[in-house]
């Protein structure tokens, strides 16, 4: 078997990508499988992102205009200069927040072809990695849930998203009350969604 003796730079920053972030299923497709599924994350889990990340310009304007105008304010009313990089402080942690949420939002994810059932979520205790699961079956529970969170939770009221918990076993029943065994949980998803992973898993498709 011939040896390679270059670096191929290409497939270096595919592979890199895809440490982060789900590949494109489109490009690695098996012979006759299609795309049958694919659900994201709600929307309000990337809204940091929508106005910070892809309207950066207007972001970065409004930022150096307030910190402009803080620094003047705090030249003329003599208060100490420190003051003036509290706004830089304030949307620089605005910038890495929104970050945070757009590498969580573009990590979640399911997908179903004709031959395969694909979970992709972030590597527990280990961000920003990504992990990809690949099931030959279909689970046998899908179970919506409010999140755990107080903030997601409010946002579910509102959208009727909920917290899906994905597993392969049966409910277990610990006094009295049924719980997802050994769940994967995808967090956020819309109710349409839900509703079709729904019909994939136990509809006649």
């Amino acid at each position: 078997m011939p040896i390679r003796r270059y670096w191929d730079f290409s497939a270096s920053l595919t592979n890199i990508q895809d440490s982060f972030k789900p590949s494109n299923l489109e490009d690695r497709l098996m012979p006759g499988e299609e795309l049958q599924l694919e659900i994201h994350l709600a929307w309000y889990r990337d809204i940091l992102g929508y106005w910070i990340i892809d309207r950066f310009g207007w972001f970065l304007l409004l930022a150096a205009v307030v910190t402009f105008l803080t620094a003047v304010l705090t030249t003329n009313l003599n208060y100490h200069w420190g003051i003036a990089f509290i706004p830089v402080f304030f949307f620089v942690s605005l910038f890495l927040l929104a970050l945070h949420q757009r590498i969580i939002y573009q990590q979640y994810r399911l997908q179903k072809t004709n031959a395969r059932f694909i979970i992709s979520i972030p590597q527990p205790n280990a961000f920003p990695l990504a992990d990809n699961i690949e099931l030959k079956g279909l689970p046998q529970v899908v179970d919506p849930n409010w999140s755990k969170s107080y903030i997601w939770r409010i946002f579910q009221f509102f959208t009727g998203a909920r917290d899906v918990y994905i597993s392969l076993v049966a409910y277990q029943f610990v006094e009295g009350t049924a719980k997802v065994g050994g769940a994967l949980i995808v967090p956020d998803v819309m109710p349409d969604d839900v509703f079709e992973l729904k019909r994939h898993v136990f509809g006649m498709i």
